[in-house]
């Protein structure tokens, strides 16, 4: 009993193994079409592929062509489409509904189906061409009623006793199946039955596949699978050994319960099973179920009709609702939710046999295909770390949000609670653990066979997402989002350090995060960042960029994650590139000493984030990212290494003229029947009318799974030199092409780094008629004769020139002669009129001289009426600003002091007046005003500011007789009386006829105005105000008056804006605090610069006084 049992469970062994392989194979690359997509019916009933690599489906509504990025729909006479199949020309045959055919390019390089109904020669309805096969002994249209064989131009049917259930084609040879007689073979042209299979005539047998040189394997509907061994003799009975027996599989009850309806050897010599009810399965030869292909691993229905492989070794699936490919060899596949994985995956790793997952949302194990979470573990877990103590026992942590679990038989037990991010096993004390916690780092020992917590390091607080060590036995750390730190720590176990070191200054300015990464590798510490690769350099003593891994991690734009080590010396790391595209890569390891990046065989992994990478003692890695888990086996076969085609497409002209649908038509050799080229023959070149001379080319490769990934370059001979750059895109433009012939040609490079084969279309612009060689020597006898026209025409036109120009010298000269005495004379008149002008000249020098001079001795008596600086001196520190507009001026200022008399202060009484006009009358007027000042302060003795304006407005009023000529000359003027009261205090008086006057008081911010009356001095024009008005204020020694007339501040610049109150007061608030000469002087500068070359229009008086 014992020898049985071990014998039972010898022979379980492979079965279980298999089960134990699937299931931890994950789901394989796939894609899903739906209907809408496609643009046909739900319903498909068969899949091939030509010798170009383009897909064809029988779908209800037609055939469809599928070239990798776009579906395509061939009407088949408006027949539902039931079956396909390719001879080795690579011609696709069809069958449907009371038609059969197969697919050609018609004359522009479109597939159509062409009907070959007429070599049959009758009336009657074929009915459902279910299945064919096109062998070397002709085509086989295999209906229920009907066996159809054409060969080149000759027909041969075979009729059923009852009907034909089902046909099948093995190596060549046709058989076919009817209820209640059985199974027949055909040889020759004689159906005969195949002995063995008796026990078959009551089921359905839907599929018979080679399985060796002796045997068939059969798929019935509900019975499984059976092998059947077949022998026949010369005469074509059957004969010798037949035998019939299960076919025993790893799963025989899921072909029992899902019903086979089709079957396909595979190349690689497995088999694949479609199934009513069950998707489809992938077996080997010896029965074992390596592959599930239903909605588990993402397939959208699971009624597969029938069943394909593409030459990249994908499984087609035509179903009953849309259309599935599924990779049948991948060395990459994938665990996502739909295995019970959920949120974001953080680390992986193996222990005690079983694969353990971390997430955001707890830890999860592999069970039977799925994946389950660990009761108990909550929160963000991060690292999965398996340890060994010095006594060889193996135990596993996982550091999360709530705190550290140590797993034992798929559950966790809480070590402690402190919030961590990783577990660290130190190299140089065996029985310690370094626990990177939120805050600082735990230690952890191991005694008595267990492992204990014992507290944080002391003097350690920062967060600690990342540990390793030197080969001095040193502890390094990641300080989130601040620093790198090195710390010796020689007792672990006592929770002290011995010393510290922080490394701020990082390269590329980069600052450490959760996914910033430490590791000793061949002695030296690495560091990644988001910005890219650096290393420690111990003589230098801080981190510079490292180039070991290529240039691309130095330049601080491609950033570097994860750097794991495996045991197999392989480093795994995740390169981040602008904008944000992460993919993740593997280097091995150079027996010289340096790795060597394998930057292809993981690119059918899609750019996601990605967080760590743990490897199997078999060489088998698991990868966990945002996106899910996946696994990569390194011993797999890879498709992508296969050499991928490409093909034209489509060629457009820019009038949207298709001169190219992407097919050559030929006749192959049974010279019967069109079929589709793969090279453009001299006949199909086309000849491009000039006015179509820009194209578009379309071009795709039939690269199924990378799609997405392929790239394209181009060429065109006759027009380019060079190769493009690999692009993405798959259509190229060519604008205003010259006559002339071309040759297009394109090639693609699969995600693995293959180069296709060469695509190419001829293709000449047709010369323009404005091109023809007669057409230049037409335009060469035009030019000549123009040119000849043009100097026959010219020498002519010369010649009547030059005699009219003889005739036109003798007139002119006779007028010349003429004129010449005209001229004597009036020169003569000349010099006596030149005579008399230089006298008169001499005169008005005279009289401008005696003019200047006048003005001059006005401009001295001017200049002696006006007030003299050093009396101004003696009264106050001061500053004048006097520019007439032209020689003298219409401005003026006065001053007087009148000293104490009858018990009165001395007063000091300054004025500044604007008089009307410029020049001399404007001086006239202001020596007019000046004298009658002097009369009324000096000899009347009035010192009331607005007495005095009474007095000199009545005065000048009697003068120049305003009332009886209606003389509108006049002044404004602003006037002062000072008058000190006591010890550095000043009383004034003032009082303006159109005139202010600002003042300043020291220890204030501001600059004050008292305004005077809107009263003229003289003039016949109104006044607003009846009177004069005295302003009384008190000032003291320091504070300071400004006076001004309005040339200063209606000034205006090359821009037409005026110099402005506002100004005058902003420099006079700058500067307040100046000397008064500093003061003027800086309103002078400011004047100046505002002015610009603009002529002065007024007369301008600026006085400053400041109280002494």
């Amino acid at each position: 009993m014992k020898y049985f049992a071990l014998i039972i469970s010898f022979l379980l062994l492979p079965i279980a193994s298999a089960f134990s392989v699937s299931d931890e194979l994950g789901s394989f690359p796939y894609r899903n079409f739906l209907y809408n997509e496609y643009h046909g019916h739900f319903q498909n009933w068969a899949i091939v592929q030509d010798h170009r690599g383009i897909i064809y489906v029988a779908n209800n509504n037609g055939i469809l062509e599928y070239d990798g990025r776009n579906w395509s729909l061939i009407p088949v006479n408006n027949a539902v489409c039931r079956s396909l199949d390719v001879d080795e020309s690579g011609r696709v045959w069809v069958g449907a509904l009371n038609e059969m055919g197969y697919l050609a390019p018609d004359s522009e390089g479109a597939m159509s189906f062409h009907s070959v109904l007429h070599v049959l020669d009758q009336e009657e309805p074929i009915g459902l061409v279910r299945q064919i096969y096109a062998t070397k002994n002709g085509i086989y249209f295999c209906t229920n009623g009907c066996i159809f064989r054409i060969k080149g131009n000759q027909l041969r049917k075979w009729y059923p006793k009852t009907y034909f259930h089902r046909t099948y084609c093995v190596a060549d040879t046709i058989l076919s199946f009817q209820p209640d007689v059985g199974l027949t073979a055909m040889q020759g042209d004689t159906m005969v039955m195949v002995k063995g299979a008796e026990r078959l005539e009551k089921t359905r047998i839907y599929t018979i596949l080679p399985y060796d040189a002796t045997r068939i394997l059969i798929g019935t509907q509900s019975e499984g699978l059976f092998l059947l061994e077949v022998k026949t003799n010369c005469e074509g009975e059957s004969a010798g050994k037949n035998l019939l027996e299960p076919f025993k599989t790893s799963n025989d009850p899921f072909f029992k319960e899902n019903w086979i309806y089709n079957g396909l050897r595979l190349p690689n010599g497995w088999y694949a099973i479609a199934t009513y009810r069950g998707g489809a399965v992938v077996l080997n030869e010896k029965g074992q179920v390596l592959q599930y292909i239903g909605k588990e691993q993402g397939m959208q229905d699971e009624t597969v009709w029938n069943i394909a492989c593409d030459s990249q070794d994908n499984i087609w699936l035509a179903l009953n609702n849309g259309i599935s490919y599924s990779a049948l060899i991948s060395p990459i596949t994938k665990w996502d939710s739909n295995s019970g994985l959920q949120g974001v995956l953080q680390s992986v790793n193996r222990y005690q046999g079983v694969l353990y997952v971390s997430s955001n949302t707890g830890v999860y194990y592999l069970e039977r295909k799925n994946f389950k979470k660990i009761d108990g573990i909550f929160n963000l877990s991060w690292n999965i770390s398996v340890v060994k103590s010095a006594d060889g026992k193996e135990t596993a942590f996982v550091a999360t949000g709530d705190g550290v679990y140590q797993l034992e038989n798929k559950k966790a037990k809480k070590i402690n609670n402190a919030p961590a991010y990783m577990v660290y096993q130190s190299k140089y004390h065996k029985n310690i653990l370094f626990i990177g916690l939120y805050e600082g780092i735990g230690v952890m020992s191991y005694k008595g066979g267990k492992w204990h917590y014992l507290g944080r390091i002391e003097g350690i607080d920062e967060m600690v997402p990342f540990l390793t060590e030197d080969d001095d036995g040193n502890l390094w750390h990641t300080a989130y989002n601040k620093y790198i730190v090195r710390v010796a720590i020689s007792h672990p176990a006592e929770l002290k350090y011995d010393s510290r070191e922080e490394f701020v200054q990082l390269p590329y300015s980069a600052t450490p995060n959760t996914e910033t990464k430490l590791i000793n590798l061949n002695g030296q510490i690495k560091l990644t960042t988001d910005k890219g690769l650096a290393f420690y350099n111990a003589d230098t003593k801080r981190f510079e960029p490292d180039s070991s891994l290529g240039t691309e991690f130095t330049t601080g734009n491609t950033g570097i994650t994860i750097f794991n080590l495996d045991s197999f010396y392989n480093l795994w790391f995740e390169s981040l590139k602008e904008p944000y595209t992460q993919s993740i890569e593997r280097a091995v390891f150079n027996p010289e000493g340096f790795f060597i990046r394998l930057t292809s065989e993981l690119n059918e992994i899609p750019n996601s984030n990605f967080y760590d990478v743990h490897t199997d003692n078999d060489g088998v890695s698991w990868i966990t990212s945002a996106d899910g888990l996946y696994r990569f086996d390194p011993s797999v076969d890879k498709k992508g290494r296969k050499i991928p085609s490409v093909v034209i497409r489509r060629v457009v002209d820019a009038q949207k003229h298709t001169i190219f649908k992407g097919a050559f038509p030929r006749f192959c050799g049974d010279e019967f029947f069109l079929c589709t080229g793969t090279e453009q023959q001299v006949r199909d070149i086309p000849a491009i009318p000039y006015t179509s001379n820009s194209l578009t080319f379309t071009f795709t490769s039939p690269f199924f799974g990378q799609e997405a990934k392929m790239l394209y370059s181009y060429m065109l001979e006759g027009y380019e030199k060079d190769w493009s750059e690999w692009t993405t895109s798959n259509t190229k433009d060519y604008t205003n092409l010259p006559h002339g012939k071309y040759r297009f040609l394109v090639k693609a490079l699969s995600a693995y780094e293959v180069e296709s084969n060469v695509a190419a279309f001829s293709f000449s612009i047709r010369r323009p008629w404005f091109h023809h060689p007669l057409i230049y020597v037409l335009y060469i006898v035009i030019c000549a004769s123009i040119i000849y026209l043009i100097v026959f025409l010219n020498a002519k036109r010369l010649t009547a020139i030059n005699r009219r120009l003889h005739k036109l010298v003798e007139k002119r000269t006779q007028e010349i002669l003429l004129k010449q005495q005209d001229i004597i004379e009036k020169n003569a008149m000349l010099e006596k009129q030149k005579e008399r002008i230089l006298a008169q000249n001499e005169e008005l020098m005279y009289v401008n001289m005696q003019t200047n001079a006048s003005i001059q001795y006005a401009l001295t008596i001017q200049q002696a009426i006006l007030p003299e600086k050093k009396t101004l001196h003696l009264y106050f520190e001061h500053f004048v600003i006097y520019r007439p507009r032209d020689v003298v001026s219409g401005d003026f200022y006065w001053f007087s002091y009148i000293p104490p008399r009858n018990n009165m202060a001395a007063k000091k009484v300054f004025a500044i007046a604007d008089c009307t006009g410029h020049g001399v009358p404007g001086a006239f007027m202001s020596m007019i005003g000046s004298r009658m000042l002097s009369e009324i302060v000096n000899e009347r003795g009035v010192t009331d500011p607005s007495q005095i304006l009474h007095e000199l407005n009545i005065m000048l009023n009697l003068v120049l007789h305003q009332e009886s000529t209606e003389n509108f000359d006049g002044m404004d003027v602003a006037l002062c009386t000072i008058e000190i009261t006591s010890n550095n205090r000043h009383q004034v008086l003032f009082a303006g006829a159109n005139r202010h006057v600002y003042y300043f008081k020291n220890g204030t911010d501001s600059i004050e105005v008292i305004k005077g009356n809107r009263k003229y001095i003289g003039g016949f024009l109104p006044d607003i105000d009846q009177d004069f008005q005295t302003h009384t204020f008190e000032l003291d020694t320091g504070d300071s008056l400004f006076f001004y007339t309005d040339g200063l501040t209606d000034q205006n610049n090359t821009e037409k804006k005026k110099f402005s109150v506002a100004r005058f007061l902003s420099i006079l608030k700058s500067n307040i605090n100046e000397p008064m000469a500093a003061i003027g002087k800086a309103i002078e500068n400011e004047f100046d610069t505002f002015k610009g070359n603009v002529r002065q229009r007024d007369d301008i008086t600026v006085v400053g006084l400041r109280l002494k």
